[in-house]
C-alpha cells in the first residue's frame, strides 16, 4: 500500500468512524460491535487527477450472524493532493 492509498483510507475511516466517537450509553451489542474498526473491509480504486475512491464495508455478520440487513459503511472520493474528502455516500 503506497502513501496516497494509506492517506485516503485514513481520511475516509476517520470520517466514518472517528476514534474519539463513543457509542451511546444504551447501545445494543450490535451497535457496540459496529464501533469496532476491525469489522470493516476497505476497497480502493485510483481515478484520474489524484482522486482515490475508498469503499468501506462492514462485515455485519461478525456483529450479529442473524442480521444481514444492517447497512454500515460508505463510499468516499478523496483528493489526496489536497488531503480532502470531495464526495461521500453513506
Amino acid at each position: 500500500m503506497d502513501g496516497d492509498i494509506a492517506t485516503a483510507v485514513q481520511l475516509a475511516m476517520d470520517d466514518l468512524l472517528p476514534l474519539d466517537r463513543k457509542p451511546p450509553k444504551n447501545a445494543t451489542p450490535v451497535e457496540l460491535c459496529l464501533f469496532r474498526r476491525d469489522i470493516y473491509q476497505v476497497a480502493v480504486e485510483r481515478l484520474p487527477d489524484g482522486i482515490i475512491l475508498v469503499g468501506i464495508y462492514a462485515h455485519t455478520e461478525i456483529c450479529d450472524p442473524n442480521d444481514t440487513a444492517t447497512d454500515a459503511g460508505g463510499l468516499y472520493a478523496v483528493d489526496v493532493r489536497r488531503g480532502l474528502i470531495v464526495a461521500q455516500q453513506r
